[in-house]
């Protein structure tokens, strides 16, 4: 009996690390400023930390990350491999939009930038934007699934709506091409558009938004005002059709001394194969 036992055990334990969910995180963190007072860095910093390893995410795609941010959350997310460069040169001066890779789920394979312009492969500005904007790739191999999987963080403009726009076109034609070989896929960012804009509708042409249909108010930006009760909804995951099942889709509120961690609440997505 007890070898039995044993032997079962051993032979349904492949099956139950399969069977593990695939947990993503995307999170604007919000710059390191003075202006923010109150909610400045220094005080939200543990608790932006926090919320990010509480995820148990694999993947975890950040958003407006100065380079003194990015060094705290490196030593604090123990176990995470990060990839992402500054937008205004592509090495250290500007924002990042890094992404964190839990190494003992994932191994990382490749890994690309492209800034939203003109010029993918310079840095600088493209079409309307106020600032630099740019995405960051990194393939990856499921070291449960074995599975191959491309990953896409991005932040798009604030004030260009040609920007956006075309931001949409590209990101959709380079993640498009890869679900067309079979490669699982997922984007993620603060895309600075409502559901409804015309960005969206192109994205929804070739990928799928994790936030069902019921949630669809819920929305990610609270501008630190406590006392918000209607978010606008700019912040997404998405995913390839057909390649993914999702298991959950939830919009996080952590709050720290009474106030929110971050004027963007973090959303956090569970898939299965």
């Amino acid at each position: 009996m007890v070898c039995r036992i044993i032997f079962l055990g051993i032979f349904l334990l492949p099956l139950s690390l399969f069977a593990q969910p695939l947990r993503v995180l995307t999170y604007n963190i919000r710059l390191d400023t003075p202006a923010d007072g109150q909610d400045r860095w220094d005080n939200r910093k543990e608790a932006v930390a926090k919320t990010m390893l509480e995820s148990r995410a694999s993947i975890i795609g950040l958003q407006e990350v100065l380079p003194q941010q990015l060094r705290y959350l490196e030593q604090q997310l123990e176990g995470y491999w990060r990839y992402g460069v500054g937008r205004e040169d592509g090495k250290e001066k500007g924002e990042f939009g890094p992404l964190f890779i839990d190494t003992s789920r994932m191994e990382v394979v490749n890994t690309s930038t492209m800034w939203l312009s003109a010029t993918p492969r310079v840095p600088g500005k493209g079409w309307d934007a106020a600032c630099e904007r740019m995405a960051a790739f990194v393939w990856l191999s499921d070291r449960i699934s074995g599975d191959t999987l491309l990953v896409c963080n991005t932040h798009w403009d604030h004030v260009g709506i040609t920007a956006r726009l075309e931001s949409a076109k590209m990101i959709s034609s380079i993640l498009s091409s890869s679900v067309g070989k079979g490669v699982k896929v997922i984007f993620m960012g603060d895309l600075n558009t409502p559901p409804d804009g015309e960005p969206i509708s192109i994205l929804k042409s070739r990928l799928v938004d994790s936030c069902p249909s019921e949630l669809g108010g819920e929305g990610t930006f609270n501008g630190f005002d406590v006392t918000r009760v209607n978010f606008p909804r700019i912040d997404y995951v998405w995913y390839s059709l057909g390649s993914f099942r999702k298991v959950s889709y939830e919009v996080l509120h952590p709050m720290v001394n009474g106030r929110h961690v971050s004027d963007h609440f973090p959303v956090v997505v569970e898939f299965e194969d």
